[in-house]
């Protein structure tokens, strides 16, 4: 399963509401399929309360064969009730899919927002701002649902916004390619960078990702950022 970032532009209301109630941010991204995964989150955490004496006792045992018959039939309805729960998630996910093409209300990075983001900081995680702002944000926006399967969304004020902008306008095509060293990103894991071909793929999306701030930055919009 791959790992797609995604960017939107969003007002300075919209950061307030944020603020005020952090779930308007997650109805904002998750759209129609936002009760489904409060649902979903709701029924697994129910799971692990239920289940958590088999589970120690698993991971305790080493191994199925070694528990006592009766636990292995807790445990194995444990693991189907665990199936359907997955099951029906699914199903819903196929069920919430658009009938038809939908305008695409922000950017997505797609793949490329790795490879972006240590080349810009030089560093896979963290790095300095407002290079390190670029991709990942900001102010994280809290999650207790635990809606997102890869962390938290963040966002980013109109200023920050303004300050991305202007220091990614510098690099220029030039400059991305002599950052470009794939011995280095291979070794550090970058993700999806495998040939000297992948630069080409990034600096695509880097384009896209510049004009994106740029447009933001004429808007004074702030930025929200999160991963699926």
């Amino acid at each position: 399963m791959s790992i797609i970032a995604h960017l939107r532009q969003v007002s300075g209301t919209q950061l307030k509401q944020f603020d005020m109630d952090p779930s308007t941010a997650y109805s904002l991204i998750l759209g129609d399929s936002l009760s489904s995964a409060r649902k979903t989150s709701q029924e697994l955490q129910s799971w692990k309360t239920k289940n958590v004496l088999i589970m120690l006792k698993v991971i305790k045992a080493g191994k199925l064969e070694n528990l006592n018959p009766q636990d292995r039939l807790v445990f194995e309805k444990a693991h189907l009730e665990f199936g359907n729960i997955a099951r029906n998630r699914v199903l819903q996910a196929f069920d919430s899919l658009p009938k038809a093409p939908r305008k695409e209300t922000g950017l997505s990075l797609e793949k490329s927002w790795h490879g972006i983001h240590y080349l810009l900081t030089g560093v896979t995680k963290g790095g300095q701002p407002p290079l390190s702002w670029t991709v990942h944000g900001d102010k994280e926006i809290p999650d207790t649902g635990k809606l997102m399967g890869y962390g938290p969304a963040h966002v980013l004020t109109a200023r920050q916004v303004s300050s991305v902008s202007k220091v990614i306008a510098r690099f220029t095509k030039d400059k991305f390619l002599r950052k470009f060293n794939l011995k280095v990103m291979k070794s550090a894991q970058i993700y999806t960078v495998r040939s000297t071909g992948d630069v080409e793929y990034l600096w695509t999306y880097f384009q896209k990702l510049k004009a994106f701030y740029l447009e933001a930055t004429k808007q004074q919009n702030g930025m929200l950022s999160y991963f699926d």
